[in-house]
C-alpha cells in the first residue's frame, strides 16, 4: 500500500500516482506511457515544484514499466500491429507520426491522420502539455523522412475527454506551418456516413509482426479488422468496468491486434477509403485476436470541424 502526502498536489496527479503505483487498475492505453494525460485537463497543475514532482514520477514509471515486461532500455518497448503486413508509404499517404522530446531525444509517441494541410487527427490520451511535439509525414519508416519534421503550434483535446472511461478520446494536433501535398502526402476524409458490423476496416501503424519479438518494427504496417455489432462491443467494454460511450465502437480479427504505440493511429473504411476510427484502447499485452476500442469519428464531425485549422 502507496501513501502519498503532498498538500500541493491536485486530485488528478494523486489519481495518476496511485495508478502508476499499481492501486488501481484502468483500460490499457496504447501510447508510451498513460499516465500523463491528465496533466492537460488542469493548467493549475503546471507550477514548477510538481513539474519537478512529475519528471522524477515519469522516470520511475518507466523504469517499473521496462522491469516488469523485462524490456533492457526504452526502445525494446514495443509499438506493434499485430499480425500486420508492410504497407507501403502511398498506401497511406495521409499518415501521420506524433514524436515527444524525452530525455533530449525524439521518443515516438502515437499516430495520427493528416486531415488539412494544418491539422492532424489523433486520441486525446496522445496529449501533454508538458512536452513539445514533432510531426513526421511522407514515410513509411519511423526512423527518417524526405521532409523536415513539423512543429506542433498548438494541441487540442476535446474538452469531455476523460482518461477514467476514456470517452472523447479525440484531439487535434494544429501545425506551426501547412504541409503541401504531394504524391506521398495527402489529407484523408473523414467518414460522414453510419457503418456497421459489415465493414472491413483497415489499420495502419508501426511496429511488430508478433506479439513475441521485442524490437519493434521500422515499417509501417497494416491489418484488416472487422467492425463488431454494438452488444458485443459493449460487453467487451464492460467486462474493463466502464461503460460504453457512443462515441466508441469496437473492431477485431482472428489473430490480429492493435498495441502499443498504435494510438491515435487511423482506421480505414477499406471499401471507400475513408477514415472511421481512432485507435483509443484495449486489453493490456494485446493478444492476437484481441478487441481494440476506437473512437467513432463520424460522431465527432461537428467538433472537428469547428476546431480544425485549414
Amino acid at each position: 500500500m502507496a501513501v502519498i502526502l503532498n498538500s500541493n498536489l491536485s486530485i488528478l496527479i494523486l489519481i495518476v500516482a496511485c495508478l502508476e503505483l499499481g492501486s488501481a487498475q484502468y483500460p490499457f492505453l496504447w501510447n508510451d506511457i498513460d499516465y500523463d494525460h491528465y496533466y492537460h485537463q488542469d493548467p493549475r497543475d503546471r507550477r514548477a515544484d510538481q513539474r519537478s514532482y512529475l519528471s522524477m514520477l515519469e522516470q520511475r514509471s518507466l523504469q517499473n514499466y521496462l522491469f516488469e515486461n523485462n524490456f533492457k532500455s526504452y526502445d525494446d518497448v514495443p509499438d506493434r500491429i499485430i499480425g500486420g503486413e508492410n504497407a507501403a508509404v502511398d498506401e497511406a499517404p495521409f499518415l501521420a507520426q506524433l514524436f515527444r522530446r524525452f530525455f533530449y531525444q525524439n521518443r515516438f509517441l502515437c499516430g495520427g491522420s493528416l486531415i488539412t494541410p494544418r491539422t492532424v487527427l489523433t486520441a486525446a490520451h496522445c496529449v501533454s502539455l508538458f512536452y513539445n511535439y514533432r510531426v513526421r509525414y511522407g514515410s513509411n519508416s519511423r526512423l527518417w523522412s524526405p521532409f523536415p519534421d513539423n512543429e506542433v503550434k498548438s494541441m487540442r483535446p476535446h474538452p469531455k475527454f476523460n482518461l477514467r472511461t476514456v470517452s472523447n478520446d479525440v484531439a487535434l494536433f494544429i501545425l506551426k506551418n501547412p504541409i503541401p501535398p504531394s504524391a506521398n502526402v495527402q489529407t484523408i476524409e473523414l467518414e460522414t456516413d453510419s457503418f456497421d458490423e459489415t465493414t472491413n476496416a483497415t489499420l495502419y501503424g508501426f511496429g511488430l509482426t508478433k506479439g513475441t519479438n521485442k524490437e519493434p518494427s521500422n515499417r509501417l504496417k497494416k491489418t484488416t479488422l472487422k467492425v463488431l455489432d454494438n452488444d458485443e462491443c459493449a460487453e467487451f467494454i464492460s467486462k474493463l468496468h466502464i461503460e460504453k460511450h457512443p462515441g466508441m465502437f469496437c473492431a477485431a480479427a482472428p489473430e490480429r491486434s492493435a498495441c502499443n504505440g498504435d494510438s491515435g493511429g487511423p482506421l480505414i473504411n477499406t471499401e471507400n477509403r475513408k477514415q472511421i476510427g481512432i485507435v483509443s484502447f484495449g486489453t493490456r499485452y494485446c493478444p492476437p485476436g484481441s478487441v481494440n476500442v476506437y473512437t467513432n469519428v463520424t460522431y465527432y464531425l461537428d467538433w472537428i470541424h469547428k476546431n480544425k485549422e485549414d
